[in-house]
């Protein structure tokens, strides 16, 4: 591979198959890009406990996709146990490539106009909202998060804390890659890194940490929550894109 490049260069970091697209955009618009994922995704077999969730499905009001990859782990697992699906429940998804296996599996989706816990949290019905208080919330209401293991914890402790019965499915684990040799070679030309959870930047740290001037390279993160994790790792020069989306990427990167 190649690695002469006489541009700044961004490195987009996102679990395979996740980048090809950004990485075309950015090309249009004269931007280079390097895919270097840092994690992949597997799906994982479900405790006795979290099959019961799933055969007890209609006993939810709510369920809320976190990812793409937690919507498909979902439904492989739901549709055995759901021919058809159970009515009353209200679906949520945070972006459009979380909601999108859902939709296709015949499912309506709400989708918060920011793709990110606090996106979600600002878009829930008002007895699900930042305005409503833990006097207010029902308590016999059920949510179902569907998600990785680990993971985003914001949601459901803000649920919890509005008295509501939440409950997660971690539907897959995300497993470290191996570093890329090509790295090291265009160290000095690699401006910024697209980041999208605490885990990512966990295993970036593992990769770089013996290399010069990594806590200055910029970090694009879709969040306040993963911005404030780096910046406790030493990192200051950070852009919140807003959202994970490619949309929303593309804009903070292009916007550079």
């Amino acid at each position: 591979m190649s690695v002469a490049h006489s541009k700044p260069l961004v490195v987009l970091t996102r679990p395979p198959g996740k980048n090809e697209a950004l990485q075309t955009s950015l090309s249009q618009q004269g931007i280079d890009a390097l895919i270097f994922p840092l994690l992949t995704r597997t799906p994982i077999d479900l405790s006795a406990e979290e099959r019961t969730h799933l055969f007890n499905l209609d006993h939810f009001q709510w369920v809320i996709s976190l990812s793409d990859m937690a919507s498909q782990c979902f439904l492989e697992q739901a549709e055995t146990c759901w021919p058809q699906w159970p009515v009353g429940i209200q679906y949520w998804a945070i972006g459009d490539a979380a909601a999108r296996p859902l939709q296709q599996a015949g499912l309506t989706v709400s989708i918060p106009q920011t793709s990110t816990s606090e996106g979600l949290l600002e878009a829930l019905p008002k007895s699900l909202s930042h305005q409503g208080s833990p006097h207010q919330a029902l308590p016999h209401q059920k949510i179902l998060l569907l998600k990785g293991v680990g993971g985003r914890t914001l949601l459901a402790e803000s649920l919890k804390s509005r008295s509501f019965d939440v409950h997660s499915l971690s539907l897959y684990q995300r497993v470290g890659l191996p570093k890329p040799a090509e790295l090291d070679q265009c160290w000095d030309q690699l401006k910024t890194v697209l980041i999208t959870s605490n885990e990512a930047f966990e295993q970036w740290h593992n990769w770089v940490e013996g290399l010069p001037q990594w806590q200055n390279k910029h970090y694009i993160v879709p969040s306040d929550r993963i911005a404030n994790y780096i910046r406790q790792q030493g990192c200051s020069w950070i852009t919140l894109s807003g959202g994970a989306d490619d949309a929303s990427t593309l804009k903070a990167i292009a916007s550079i």
